[in-house]
Formats: C-alpha cells, sequence, structure tokens
C-alpha cells in the first residue's frame, strides 16, 4: 500500500511541475532563474580560478625555497668534504709517513685440532678426558 502511495505522490507532483513549465508564467521565472544561475555559476568560477592560482603561485614559492635550502646544504656540505680531502699547503714530512696502526687487545684464537672438530670439544678437555680413562 505505501508504495502506491508514493508513486502516486510523484506522479501528482511531476504533473502539476509539466504544466508550469508549459504556462508563460512558469517559463518567464524559469529562465530568470537559469540565467541567475548561469551568472552566479560564472562568478564562481571566476572566484575559484583566481584562489586557485594564488594558492599555486604560494606553493611555487615554498617549492623555490626548499630547493634552495637544499642545494645550500650539498653546498655546504661538499665544501666541508672538499676541504677535508684537499691536501693543507703547510704539510709536514712527517705527515706522508704511515700512521701506526693501533694493535688490538684481543688475544690470538687457540688452534683446535681436527679430532675436537668433529667431536666440538677443545684439545685441553680432549687431554682430561684421556687421562682421566687411563687413571680409571
Amino acid at each position: 500500500m505505501f508504495p502506491m502511495l508514493t508513486f502516486t505522490a510523484g506522479l501528482l507532483a511531476g504533473a502539476v511541475a509539466v504544466r508550469l513549465l508549459k504556462s508563460d508564467k512558469a517559463g518567464e521565472s524559469f529562465s530568470q532563474a537559469q540565467a541567475r544561475l548561469r551568472d552566479a555559476a560564472a562568478a564562481s568560477v571566476d572566484i575559484v580560478k583566481e584562489k586557485a592560482h594564488a594558492g599555486l603561485d604560494a606553493a611555487e614559492e615554498r617549492l623555490r625555497e626548499a630547493s634552495l635550502s637544499g642545494l645550500n646544504a650539498i653546498e655546504r656540505s661538499s665544501a666541508e668534504l672538499r676541504s677535508r680531502l684537499t691536501p693543507k699547503a703547510s704539510v709536514s714530512s712527517s705527515a706522508h709517513e704511515p700512521a701506526e696502526v693501533p694493535k688490538s687487545r684481543k688475544s690470538p684464537r687457540k688452534t683446535t685440532s681436527a679430532k675436537s672438530r668433529k667431536t666440538g670439544k677443545s684439545k685441553s678437555t680432549a687431554k682430561v678426558r684421556k687421562s682421566d680413562r687411563t687413571d680409571s
């Protein structure tokens, strides 16, 4: 029942709208409303164009500033690296001698025998076990 009422109400509203559009008075007001909408749309398009142009100009300026800042940072770091890599004019003769290599503080590795590598035990524990076996 309710879908039939909705359909009937839509049908009546459509018939009334068609009659109003066909009448001269409604056609006149419709064309005026259409002209007002067209003018408002043209004005809003102009406003949007101006705002978009201003936004693009601001973005371009920020991008330019960021690019300059990045290039300045690269230039500064390359100048530092260049100064580190180029030899200085007052280089002493001792600077050409090789620098002392610091000795490591670690003790050298203990060598393991082939038998202990197979068993996974060190040489000293293998000897102890052999002595334990002979004493028993």
